[in-house]
């Protein structure tokens, strides 16, 4: 905290801003709040940065913006308001799914899930992983032992056919739903730089989807943050 990762991003924004004008230099910045947003725009404004082709959005604006993007005829998907977060799975089917998995707890399991089973690129673009695939994951990526592995697959495929009795879907759901609707759509391109602060709190498929904006070129993202200072419930980045 404090090392000056804000100032970095919005000092890199200003420097493309000038190096590269305001024409075919589309520039987003991106954050889990908007009063992140707000904070870098001022930032930006007062180094005399173009306001031509900046935009400042919240990751959710940001996934709202591209749904409509990639969606037909301008529609939005039916997972852009997902029924699942972490304080319904906690608060409504926590008790109904956990069942003899005693060492697990809810904010573990919803981590599982958000961050591999269902919210990392491979679960997004080929459907949730398997059980085989999940316990494989390298100790350097996943940090549950693999023991407690097995355990936290059994709660999910719980979790996994609640959702479906219910019709219910979770921002995981969104997250693949929209990345799929990106890699089907033709010459996607919305930004031609994105820049990013607390980048530890948005999973590996949403950056996928910040990846596919950009027309695929990852060397036009920027991303600044800090595990350490997560506070997004469910991110292990």
């Amino acid at each position: 905290s404090g090392t000056g990762k804000t100032l970095c991003v919005a000092n890199r924004m200003l420097y493309d801003s000038q190096m590269y004008g305001s024409d075919n230099n589309e520039q987003l910045f991106v954050a889990r709040t908007q009063r992140l947003c707000t904070y870098v725009r001022g930032i930006f404004q007062s180094g005399d940065g173009s306001r031509e082709n900046v935009q400042f959005l919240s990751t959710a604006n940001f996934a709202t913006k591209l749904d409509e993007a990639v969606s037909p005829a301008g529609g939005v998907s039916s997972a852009m308001n997902p029924v699942v977060d972490f304080r319904v799975f906690r608060g409504v089917i926590w008790n109904e799914i956990k069942g003899n998995e005693k060492v697990l707890d809810d904010l573990q399991i919803w981590t599982q899930i958000r961050s591999f089973i269902k919210g990392s690129w491979d679960a997004a673009v080929g459907g949730p992983l398997s059980k085989e695939d999940y316990i494989d994951l390298p100790r350097e990526r996943c940090r549950l032992a693999k023991e407690k592995r097995e355990d936290a697959y059994a709660i999910f495929s719980r979790y996994k056919v609640y959702l479906e009795e219910k019709g219910w879907q979770d921002s995981m759901d969104k997250t693949s739903e929209l990345i799929q609707k990106a890699m089907q759509t033709k010459d996607l391109k919305l930004f031609d730089r994105i820049y990013v602060d607390e980048v530890q709190d948005i999973t590996q498929a949403e950056i996928g989807l910040l990846f596919l904006a950009t027309g695929r070129e990852y060397d036009n993202l920027f991303l600044a943050g800090d595990p350490a200072q997560a506070v997004s419930q469910g991110v292990d980045f």
